[in-house]
């Protein structure tokens, strides 16, 4: 673990920022297409897949998450992103974060993309995709 805990299991929490991109609010979206897939199955899972999305998100929100089982910080493979987690519908799914230091004072984490974890390669994939969205946004937030 780093030297600073994340605002998502610090007590205190922070505010949710999304990564938006020509207009599209891309990990809502990415939520979205997972509540699909499992509503196509014909699954009333759906609902609860979301609720229980949601349910962590407002907890991270609040800076009640418990690392490891629902938080890690510090990446190894990106340092700058965290990952929510979640064992939801027979799988393990993420959402990649970020806590800007230039919006630290207001405690702000930015969600950058939520997916299925399904190999480390994948994982990984996710990963590096994360950190690029971090780069465009803080580009985008600088521009």
């Amino acid at each position: 673990m780093t030297g600073r805990r994340s605002y998502a299991m610090d007590g205190v929490g922070g505010t949710w920022n999304w990564y938006t991109r020509d207009g599209v609010n891309i990990p809502k979206k990415e939520i979205g297409e997972q509540v699909e897939r499992i509503r196509a199955r014909d699954s009333g899972d759906a609902k609860l897949f979301l609720a229980a999305v949601v349910e962590q998100l407002e907890r991270a929100k609040r800076g009640q998450l418990v690392e490891p089982d629902e938080v890690k910080i510090a990446m190894w493979r990106a340092r700058g992103i965290n990952e929510i987690r979640w064992a939801l519908d027979s799988g393990a799914w993420r959402m990649y974060f970020c806590e800007p230091l230039r919006l630290q004072r207001d405690r702000v984490m930015v969600a950058l993309l939520f997916g299925r974890k399904v190999t480390l390669d994948e994982q990984d994939e996710d990963i590096d995709e994360a950190n690029e969205r971090y780069a465009w946004w803080g580009r985008a937030a600088n521009g």
